[in-house]
């Protein structure tokens, strides 16, 4: 996901699993006036297409935020 974009590594990936639904939260720390709303909507659709699996559902957070403290909090 991150070469096919550009992206960095992400600053953290938590993942849960409870029952069928599996909770997924990816937060990225990019360049200012690099990317759009649109550029994190493509991501997250992308994402979502790649963890599909029948029978589980997802609740996806793709975050891209230029702060480099945020993740520290």
């Amino acid at each position: 996901m991150s070469a096919n974009h550009g992206l960095p590594e992400p600053q953290s990936v938590l993942i849960g699993k409870l029952g069928r639904k599996i909770y997924v939260e990816v937060d990225f720390l990019v360049a200012a006036d690099r990317w759009t709303l649109a550029d994190g909507d493509r991501i997250r659709r992308e994402l979502n297409e790649a963890l599909h699996a029948p029978g589980l559902s997802f609740w996806l957070n793709v975050e891209l935020h230029t702060d480099p403290d945020w993740d520290a909090q």
